[in-house]
């Protein structure tokens, strides 16, 4: 491929020859000044063909503060164009191609207006727009912020170019306010933006955040309609399926444990079993009486809770009521199970 080595040509080739562009208009210029220009150009164009756009947009501003050259101004376009701020790019290019060039200017300052009008025509439609309006009371008088910043008046309701991103919008007017927008815009996208003021008085949220519930109350009905009792009896049916399912495991797992203590005692008979084997057997029978009583509070705490939730689906009245919500709370304890709860 020639095409990176030619790119690398054609910028490294552009160093001697900004340099000497710089001249004619460092005329009466400082020897210190002059020195200063060329080299924040040159570090500038080497930072460009490297990637690092943010440093060449810090040497070619210098450059330009202290020569201004059409050659600087087309390589900040260009930097702040690879960075995605389209819009400074479009006003860089702007104002170099109303840049009145002397007859006699050197030709690189002809080229880079040239190349400018060429780029900029190829950047426009690239941009995106966005056009914001407001409705509702003081919609006339109302403020409008953009990414923190405020949005000149005149151009409310006007198309507007903007950066590719997300972007964020507030308007406010006097005692009205609006809920605020967040939109992402790409390369090329055209859109509208509409903030409807509302007064401050509204029981109606207007910022970004959830309406958090009232710690101090809580909710008897779910948006199914459905009453506090109906909704404990659906869930003690659960906990009881769930306590059923872990007795049947525990179950067979009693089974396998003294499946296994069987196997190792009829293998060390009709000798004696040793005292290892012995001390594994009985290790295995714990085992097993461990997971029996496991078992056993597992369906007791099943049983009561299908039992239990059945019952309360029955009592349950037709339509959800303000009373106290019905709880039911499992518990296991040494040898014991049951479920306690409020009804």
């Amino acid at each position: 491929m020639l095409i990176a080595p030619l790119k690398r040509y054609i910028v490294t080739g552009m160093l001697p020859l900004m340099a000497l562009t710089i001249a004619p208009l460092a005329a009466g210029q400082s020897a210190e000044v002059k020195a200063g220009a060329r080299s924040a150009a040159n570090e500038g164009l080497k930072a460009f063909e490297a990637g690092n756009y943010e440093l060449a947009i810090d040497r070619f501003q210098r450059a330009n503060e202290l020569i201004r050259a059409p050659t600087h101004t087309l390589f900040l376009a260009r930097a702040h164009a690879k960075l995605g701020h389209l819009v400074l790019a479009r006003e860089l290019y702007l104002e170099l191609d109303r840049e009145r060039l002397a007859d006699d200017a050197p030709p690189p300052f002809v080229q880079a207006q040239q190349d400018g009008r060429a780029e900029l025509e190829a950047l426009e439609p690239r941009v995106p727009r966005i056009t914001v309006e407001v409705v509702g009371p003081g919609d006339q008088d109302a403020e409008v912020i953009m990414d923190d910043k405020p949005v000149p008046s005149a151009l409310i309701g006007l198309e507007r170019p903007v950066d590719p991103g997300k972007h964020k919008f507030r308007a406010s007017s006097g005692e009205a306010k609006a809920r605020p927008v967040t939109i992402t815009v790409k390369e090329g996208d055209r859109k509208t933006v509409s903030l409807e003021l509302r007064t401050l008085a509204t029981t109606e949220p207007l910022d970004d955040e959830p309406v958090k519930p009232d710690p101090d109350t809580t909710p008897v009905d779910d948006e199914s309609g459905m009453s506090g009792m109906t909704i404990a009896g659906i869930s003690a049916i659960g906990i009881g399926v769930v306590g059923i399912g872990l007795g049947a495991y525990f179950t067979t797992e009693k089974s396998d444990f003294e499946g296994e203590a069987d196997d190792l005692f009829s293998a060390c008979n009709p000798r004696v079993c040793t005292d290892g084997e012995r001390s594994r057997i009985d290790d295995i029978d714990a085992d097993a009486t461990s997971a029996s009583n496991m078992a056993t509070a597992g369906f007791i705490v099943g049983g009561l809770g299908v039992v239990g939730g059945v019952t309360l689906l029955l009592l349950a009245p037709s339509e959800p009521t303000t009373e106290s919500v019905a709880t039911m709370h499992p518990w296991i304890g040494i040898g014991s199970a049951g479920v306690s709860g409020t009804f």
